[in-house]
């Protein structure tokens, strides 16, 4: 899916080195919403453009 790609290449240039993404089964990723601080949900009108972001230690 094409937003997969345009997320992909914007945490990588934001992070200045590639950045490991998996995907998620449906309710896989539902139980990881529940458990999550943000859910970005893009302005894609396609299917699964849903993406969890997990911080790393500050």
């Amino acid at each position: 899916m094409p937003i997969f790609s345009t997320i992909q290449s914007v945490v990588d240039a934001a992070h200045g080195e590639p950045v490991k993404m998996e995907t998620l089964e449906r309710f896989d990723f539902y139980d990881a919403a529940k458990r999550s601080f943000a859910i970005v949900r893009t302005a894609d009108l396609g299917p699964y453009g849903c993406f969890i972001f997990k911080k790393g230690v500050v």
